[in-house]
């Protein structure tokens, strides 16, 4: 299954393109939010987003339930979200702390959550920073993270939200293709966990073996039994004189 941002989930002044990843926002009535097509109520997840436009700093992500408003996201329990302006992780009308180094256009932030263990944690790849801006915090030993404990309304979708007025740009990258940090060990891609599979590979080829030829060579092993037990036999001609 492939998931994009939804065009038929979005407050009105968000433009949409490149192949529903892009989001645009110009307009002066704030704030906006859209969600993508595919939400989750378990697992531990990862994704990435771009800032940019002449104000990146205005280009925040998150999560939100089916339910939360468009123009309220990290004001509830149905949501929580990254606000780059302010360098704060809101949940529930609450900061949780800050998690941002810089913001400058062009750069990839990533968000991982573990909706399981209502923990979550962001990053921006562009300067080097760490998880939750902490030496210590971790996705992939759950150390670290931002509680979002009663988080409501599951299954929670991705989000891209913009707080402030402004001409701003974002991108999504679920994991279709290449991200640009390192999924944190244990957790999926938005892209693979929605059925996407993770990031397209040559269809021949999985771990240096053939894979059309793996499976052909393995189904012939397996079905050749049945075929030599219902393999018609062929009658033998008896002519007097004559051998055949």
């Amino acid at each position: 299954m492939t998931v994009t941002l939804n065009p038929s989930d979005t407050t009105a002044d968000i433009t949409l393109s490149n192949g529903n990843l892009t989001a645009t926002f110009t307009k002066s009535v704030y704030p906006a939010a859209v969600r993508a097509t595919v939400g989750f109520s378990t697992g531990k997840l990862y994704f990435e987003w771009q800032l940019g436009g002449a104000l990146p700093s205005n280009c925040n992500a998150g999560f939100a339930s089916a339910s939360e408003s468009l123009i309220g996201v990290g004001g509830s329990a149905n949501s929580v979200h990254a606000n780059t302006e302010y360098n704060q992780v809101q949940f529930n009308n609450t900061t949780l702390g800050g998690w941002l180094v810089s913001s400058s256009s062009g750069d990839w932030c990533a968000c991982a959550i573990d909706i399981d263990n209502a923990l979550i944690w962001y990053k921006e790849l562009g300067s080097g920073g760490n998880w939750n801006n902490s030496g210590t915090a971790n996705p992939a030993t759950g150390s670290g993270g931002f509680s979002v404990a009663g988080l409501t309304n599951l299954p929670w979708y991705p989000e891209l939200d913009f707080y402030a007025q402004g001409n701003s740009i974002s991108t999504v990258n679920f994991g279709a293709t290449a991200f640009s940090g390192t999924i944190p060990s244990g957790f999926t891609s938005v892209y693979a966990a929605a059925g996407g599979g993770g990031a397209p590979v040559n269809s021949r080829t999985l771990m240096g073996v053939g894979l059309r030829e793996t499976f052909q060579a393995t189904t012939r092993g397996l079905l050749e039994p049945v075929r030599q037990l219902w393999k018609p036999k062929r009658p033998k001609l008896i002519v007097p004189g004559f051998a055949f």
